[in-house]
């Protein structure tokens, strides 16, 4: 009977143990219940938050992706007048080639033209 007695007895104390470590166990569960319940909460809030904020970066983006399509526009539009200038401006310089040996002997011919001559310009009837 005293051996029966320690069994129930060491049984009794395991059970004791073991609903013991059972309501630790529980209380533990509802602590991490409640962190998680917390944490949920901060979580929530910043995916909204990142969510408000990639829809922002994505109305920037599509600025951007306009302003760049613009801009490329613009680079073309620029590279046309730029080749059109190059062509004028080759135009121009074989048209000044073209003028300065003319000019050169205009200067040649005045040069040899005095006071005397202009009087005598100025003397004929019109």
């Amino acid at each position: 009977v005293g051996r029966k007695v320690d069994e129930l007895a060491d049984q009794k104390e395991r059970l004791t143990n073991g609903l013991e470590k059972l309501r630790k166990t529980q209380e533990d569960v509802a602590g991490l219940e409640e962190d998680l319940k917390e944490k949920a909460v901060v979580v929530a809030a910043a995916a909204e938050a990142a969510d408000k904020f990639a829809a922002e970066v994505k109305i920037e983006k599509d600025k951007v992706e306009l302003e760049t399509a613009k801009a490329e526009v613009e680079k073309k539009n620029c590279a046309e007048i730029a080749e059109k200038v190059a062509a004028q401006q080759v135009s121009c310089e074989s048209d000044l080639a073209k003028a300065i040996p003319l000019v050169q002997e205009a200067e040649k011919a005045l040069d040899v033209l005095n006071v005397k001559d202009f009087q005598e310009l100025k003397a004929l009837p019109n």
